[in-house]
This record gives C-alpha cells, structure tokens and sequence, in this order.
C-alpha cells in the first residue's frame, strides 16, 4: 500500500488562486510466487476544476513459460469553464511466452484522445496498437563458431483512437525482420529489414501551410501531404566481448525513412558508436558518438542533421567517495522546409495569433557538463554534491566563443538514525 498527497503552489492553478491539490493511491497484493494484482487512484482538485483517473491491473504467470499482463483504467475530467464532464478510457493487454527456444508475445493497447492524467503523464493520446513478435533461437554445439542464432519477425499496426472502431485504416503499418548471432569469445552480430508505410495524419500538422500564387494572387493554403509514405530501413549492429579493460558496440541504419519535418520519405543516416574502456577498477570511461540525418530524395540536400559526440568518466577515490563527469555536445541543423512531395514551396508555420512565419533554417550548438561529488561512509548515510552548466556557441566543437546559458547546483544530504 501507498499513499501520497501533494498541495501545488497557485502559480499552477488554471485560475491562478486556487492551490491544486494531488492525491495518488496505490494497492498492490501478490498472487502466488509470481502473479499480482494492483489498484491505483489519482485526483487533481483544481479549484472547482478536478481529474480524476482509476485504474485496475494484474500480471499472471501460468504454465511457467506464459504470461498475461493487463490494464484497464478510465478518467474522469470536469472542467469549472465550461462546465463540462468527459470520461475516457485506457486499455491494454499483452500475452506472452518465454521459452529457450522459441518465444512469442501479442499485445494491444488503446488509448482515448480525451484521455487525461491529470496527476501523470500521457505521451500520445488518441492511438490504438496491435503488435505481434515471434522469435527462433537456434544453439549451436559447445565450441563452435556460431553459439546461438536468433530470428525474429515483428509486426504493428496503429491507428487513431476512433478509426480503430469506425474500420479505418491504420496509419502506421510496421512489418520487422531481425537476425542476430552470438558468436565464440563473446562476439556479437546482427542484420535487420524494416518494412514501414506512414499514413498522413492531419492533426500533427495543423500549423502546417504554405503560399500559393495563383494569377499574380498569393493564397495561404493548409498543408496537405501525401496519403502514405513507403520506408524500407536496413540495420547493421556488432559489438565486441566484454573484456577486462575494453568494449565496443556500432550501430548503422541506412535505406529510406521518414522526413517527418516535411512528411516525405528520405534516404536515412544514422549511426552510434559506443566505446567503454576500464584501466583500473577505480576508473571508468564511457564515450557514444551519434549521427543521424535525412536527406532529400529529389536534389539530395539535408533536411536535418544532428551530431552527439557524450563522453563520461567516473573515478572511486575510495570505498566511501565516488566522483563523475559528464560532458554531451549537441550539434544540429535544419534546412527551410518546404513542401517535398508536390509543390516544393516553403512551409509557413500559423502563430498562435494567427500569424504565419517561415520555417526557416537553423543552427543549434550546445554543450552540456556535469558534475557530481558522492560521499557514502557507510549504509543509509550518503552526501550527493552536483553542478551542471549549459552552453551554446556560434559554430560547431569550436569551444573558442561559449556563451553560458543555464547553471544548476544541488546537494543531497541522508542520514540514517540508529537507536
């Protein structure tokens, strides 16, 4: 069992007087050794504005290989200003296998577009997901060349929440081939095809237009996209063994993919590579170097590139004090957006004050680091020291005209009373 409450400053009221005012509650009860059943309520109280979400869901486990995880919740949301009550609901449900050999698992989930958590978080309301994975592993004999191979085949399809009942089509279609092998010594191998078509979804670029000139007359017209998009990826990954001092992984996907920035299919880069190298048992160093960018099928010019070069080191002084560094440089650049698939005119974004402007290119370039001091003498008692700073400059890993942007500082201080 577990209880929370929360009173909000008004500054996040809607009336800007009121003190909005949490509660969450959470109950849980096992069922056996591995099953479980569980029953959670939330409320905002906003003044005379409130949400209020209860959910119910369980996990069992049968037939040790199987399992069937599900929830169903609904929300209810009044609002004072118009005077109106909704309810909603969420879904979900997915039936899995595990096995050694052979492993499998079917999932659907739905959630209402008038779905609200009010003391939560919902990433993209207004959709519904069917997917489906079955997986093969083959082992190979005791010291032989290839150790394990795995296949697997990935399939999902999403819609709009409303379409899925009225028997539209789904606008994300995914279809996934993966291969990987684990190989002697501890080597890893793996080769994928990823068969995907996107549908338009009109909600996503509601501020989406463009100018049209038409007998020396210039119109402001809504953007509309092709209906579907056609993407065929391929993806390559290989990673060393965890050796002592040393590890390596890369990862590359190439072939055609969504330009979601002016809904239409470009050709892909991406890559990441990540390097772990341990000198010591006291120090530790961890770099990833990122890259992805789209470019344009007609002329081959960049939409979008961004470039993520992360290095971290830690360092155990001593049993008690620890101490790490994290520095992220963030390189990114947009090209103007334009019309890709029919017109080839600039994209004008509406304002909220109904004004139009430009998408227009730019160029970001920021450095994040990081710092944190940990001291812990013994069991329950710990200090944690910290500093981050945020800066921008004009041109890219230059680090010559740095303007800091935001600076952070914490500490955290526990302390565990014997008697």
């Amino acid at each position: 069992m577990a209880f929370l409450s929360a009173v909000d400053d008004r500054a996040y009221s809607a009336s800007g007087i009121d003190h909005p005012v949490f509660n969450i509650l959470r109950l849980q009860r096992g069922l056996g050794p591995a099953s479980r059943i569980g029953l959670t309520y939330t409320d905002k109280v906003d003044g005379a504005s409130s949400n209020r979400v209860a959910d119910l869901d369980s996990r069992l486990v049968f037939a040790d290989v199987w399992s069937l995880q599900a929830q169903a919740a609904a929300s209810r949301t009044h609002s004072a200003a118009t005077d109106l009550t909704t309810d909603a609901p969420l879904w979900n449900a997915t039936l899995r296998r595990t096995g050694r050999s052979y492993s499998s698992r079917y999932a659907a989930s739905g959630i209402s577009d008038r779905f609200i958590a009010g003391a939560g978080f919902i990433s993209r309301p207004g959709i519904a997901h069917v997917t489906q994975e079955q997986q093969f592993t083959w082992y190979g004999h005791p010291g032989a060349l290839v150790e394990s191979f795995t296949f697997a085949q990935f399939d999902d399809l999403m819609w709009q929440y409303r379409k899925l009942f009225n028997h539209g089509d789904a606008i994300e279609k995914k279809w996934h081939f993966s291969t990987g092998a684990a190989l002697r010594g501890g080597w890893q191998a793996g080769a994928s095809v990823y068969w995907e078509t996107f549908g338009f979804d009109s909600s996503l670029y509601a501020n989406y237009y463009y100018a049209r000139t038409l007998n020396g007359r210039t119109d402001t017209v809504k953007f509309t996209g092709a209906p579907r998009i056609p993407n065929r990826d391929y993806v390559l990954n290989f990673s060393t063994p965890a050796w002592n001092t040393f590890s390596a992984s890369l990862l590359a996907i190439f072939g055609q993919d969504e330009n979601f920035y002016e809904w239409a299919q470009a050709d892909i880069i991406y890559e990441s590579l990540t390097l772990a190298w341990r000198p010591t048992q006291k120090l530790r160093v961890d770099g990833t170097y990122q890259l992805q960018g789209y470019v344009r099928r007609s002329d081959q010019s960049t939409v979008q590139v961004a470039r993520i070069p992360r290095l971290k080191v830690e360092y155990q002084l001593s049993r008690a004090v620890f101490v790490r560094a994290v520095g992220e440089y963030n390189s990114s650049k947009q090209d103007v957006l334009r019309d890709e698939t029919r017109t080839f005119a600039p994209i004008l974004l509406r304002q909220p004050d109904g004004t139009f402007a430009p998408a227009g290119a730019f160029t970001s370039n920021r450095f994040r680091a990081d710092w944190l001091f940990s001291y812990q003498p013994n069991p329950g008692t710990v200090l944690f020291a910290g500093y981050g700073s945020t800066l921008t400059e004009p041109v890219a890993l230059r680090f010559r005209s740095l303007d800091r942007t935001s600076d952070s500082f914490f500490v955290k201080l526990t302390y565990l009373f014997r008697l």
